[in-house]
């Protein structure tokens, strides 16, 4: 992982999108990513390559978030396995990450 100075990805540096498509590069369908509260719609293209990859793609409930728009952004182009309350997705990356994808599954009706 580096930073650079090149040019900002939807107006900002460091940007998710970039972010998400490296990790899907290396990991593949192991990568999980997490879009929360933010503004415009950064995040949403990098879940798409995640989630098309077979890996997990999580976003915070909108109707919580502070800023909408990238939790809304990331639902409009992708289609998220989980869409949860933020004190929620901490005890669900646990259970990803513990190899318990199943029941991870099963608790958050998928």
């Amino acid at each position: 992982m580096s930073l650079n100075k090149k040019p900002k990805v939807y107006h900002s540096r460091p940007a998710d999108n970039p972010l998400f498509e490296s990790a899907v590069a290396v990991y593949g369908s192991h990568v999980i990513g997490v879009v929360l509260t933010g503004g415009d719609s950064d995040g949403a293209d990098g879940l798409r390559s995640i989630t098309g990859a077979g890996g997990v793609g999580i976003v915070q409930c909108p109707a919580e978030a502070y800023n909408r728009s990238m939790p809304i952004a990331a639902m409009e182009e992708d289609h998220p396995q989980y869409i949860l309350p933020v004190e929620e997705i901490g005890p669900l990356l646990s259970k990803l990450v513990s190899g318990t994808r199943r029941e991870a599954l099963k608790v958050h009706g998928r």
